[in-house]
């Protein structure tokens, strides 16, 4: 691929195929992107999570999860939806953090749990607004990255992210930004529906692995013409 590194209002660019990653605060980003067709993301949702599994109805006793320890920056602030519900298209995770704050629109609930395992840890789904109509609409999946090779605390499936940007009607070719990227699955999500994405990231172990990832999906897909 062709990486391109830069330096622009204290970030770093990676260009790697139809892929823009951004090292930085997605504030001092925004204003450098163009284009945006699609915003597809889970933000911090101000928990302050630290990787603790509460005990469950299960019998479950709660412990440590494999990121014990960790915290996601930003995550101990109420999350503010505000930059974001302007643009056409927008999908944000966790929205019963930050309800009050946005104006009606379309519920998308993740279903993570088999039936017999719900109430087991944790919540049983998650929960999206996505911005226009007032219906309510269900994924359910049970992702690899619930196990213990999770490269990040709260990362998401890259099918449900897939889901989400089909949901969002992201037009042929369209631009999706995921401000707070993680580890990337939105970026996975929205190169194998052949759209180009743009990411940002602040925390750079985070960074570092959406890039590995994101160079890795392109490597395959070249692979596979």
């Amino acid at each position: 691929p062709v990486i391109r590194h830069t330096k622009e209002h204290m970030s770093e660019k990676v260009v790697i195929g139809n892929a823009e990653l951004w090292h930085g605060d997605c504030r001092e980003v925004l204003p450098l992107l163009n284009g945006i067709d699609a915003i597809i993301s889970d933000p911090p949702y101000g928990m302050a999570w630290d990787g603790r599994v509460t005990p469950g109805a299960n019998g479950n006793a709660g412990g440590k999860s494999k990121h014990f320890g960790e915290t996601i920056e930003g995550d101990d602030d109420p999350f503010d939806p505000s930059p974001w519900v302007g643009f056409e298209r927008v999908v944000l995770w966790g929205f019963q953090h930050f309800a009050a704050r946005l104006p009606v629109g379309t519920s998308l609930v993740w279903i993570k749990r088999t039936d017999k395992a719900f109430g087991t840890f944790l919540s049983d789904a998650d929960l999206a607004w996505m911005k226009g109509g007032h219906g309510v609409y269900c994924h359910r999946s049970f992702p690899q990255a619930m196990a213990s090779d999770r490269l990040h605390p709260t990362q998401k499936p890259v099918d449900l992210m897939a889901w989400c940007i089909e949901r969002a009607k992201v037009p042929n070719g369209g631009l999706v930004l995921d401000p707070y990227m993680g580890s990337g699955s939105t970026g996975i999500a929205a190169l194998r529906l052949g759209l180009r994405f743009a990411g940002i990231e602040i925390d750079r172990r985070h960074f570092d692995v959406a890039c590995e990832r994101i160079e890795n999906e392109q490597r395959q897909c070249r692979m596979a013409v």
